[in-house]
């Protein structure tokens, strides 16, 4: 269904909104339906994150030694 960029902005919606669409006294009424938060797996959290390891092992140095400007610790 397209319809005009006024009619979306007075009901809240954008260009791709889902909407739920009901008859209430013969008129067709068109709601946003608001997009439930995405929920992530552990597994897809943790996808690309097998290089870490290695860094934090190369970058462990910089945790030694004296502070050298205004660090807090």
């Amino acid at each position: 269904m397209t319809l005009p960029p006024a009619v979306l902005a007075a009901i809240g919606a954008d260009t791709g909104t889902d909407l739920a669409l009901a008859v209430q006294d013969g008129a067709l009424v068109a709601t946003p339906v608001a997009k439930r938060k995405r929920r992530y797996t552990l597994a897809e959290l943790l996808e690309g994150a097998e290089h870490l390891p290695a860094l934090y092992a190369d970058t462990a140095e910089a945790l030694e030694g004296p502070p050298v400007g205004n660090e807090i610790g």
